[in-house]
């Protein structure tokens, strides 16, 4: 797990954009990582391309949990992209250092 938080508060922003930043990381990894669907699928997360905001941090993951990103096994890319969910994850509360954290959004589906 990341050791530099750059998004670790000791108490509730103002503004909640934090929260809301970490919040669409998370959804946005959970998609590059579970859309079948999608061009570019992820098998390992050395498939991740290198202009992804999710390339370093699977490559800073990795060194964390002692995995060599050249000839990684299928296993170990399933440890990197568990930790990084799981820390994305965890970011959340942190920044809201709360119990619960509740994100009211809208959603509006364009169709064709």
């Amino acid at each position: 797990m990341p050791k530099n938080n750059k998004y670790l508060y000791l108490s509730t922003p103002d503004d909640k954009k934090a929260t809301l930043n970490q919040y669409l990381q998370y959804f946005n990894m959970s998609k590059l990582f579970f859309n079948r669907y999608s061009k570019h699928e992820i098998y390992d997360v050395t498939d991740i391309p290198e202009t992804s905001e999710f390339h370093k941090i699977a490559k800073d993951t990795a060194t964390e949990l002692g995995i060599a990103w050249d000839g990684m096994s299928h296993a170990d890319s399933n440890r990197v992209m568990l930790a990084m969910l799981e820390d994305s994850y965890n970011l959340i509360k942190e920044i809201e250092a709360a119990d619960n954290v509740i994100i009211e959004v809208n959603i509006k589906v364009n169709t064709k």
